[in-house]
């Protein structure tokens, strides 16, 4: 498994839980970075997805809507993660190019029936 966030207007965005968060649900999860530079992981490669034809100030309003709806206590280490995030950003910033399926390979191998309820029931317990 990998880190991953998006590169609009200068800044790296990305999605993350907080250990001490799960019971506050007015703290987002969206984290701001230098692009390749986010302090707790290991820079490995760009993929360009083009460029956007939002305006600045849409790409703002994105920003904040997702602020609201990816709160931090909603992370979940199989079905609502930096990945799903990137994609879901990706997808609301209209660009050009699909999200590159091979980036979703372990989350979608985790979503397997027997696979996610193992995680799942991990993941609670790691959780609390």
């Amino acid at each position: 498994a990998f880190h991953c966030g998006v590169e609009v207007l200068g800044d790296e965005w990305s999605f993350q839980g907080y250990h001490d968060a799960w019971d506050n649900d007015a703290l987002s999860g969206l984290v701001r970075s230098d692009p390749t530079m986010h302090p707790e992981y290991i820079y490995r490669e760009s993929i360009s997805l083009g460029r956007t034809l939002l305006s600045d100030e849409a790409i703002d309003l994105v920003l904040d809507n997702m602020a609201e709806d990816w709160p931090a206590n909603t992370y979940h280490l199989v079905s609502r993660n930096c990945v799903t995030f990137a994609e879901e950003f990706a997808g609301a910033l209209e660009v050009p190019e699909p999200f590159p399926e091979w980036v979703r390979g372990a989350i979608d191998a985790g979503k397997q029936p027997a696979l996610f309820a193992v995680a799942d029931y991990g993941w609670a317990w790691f959780k609390w």
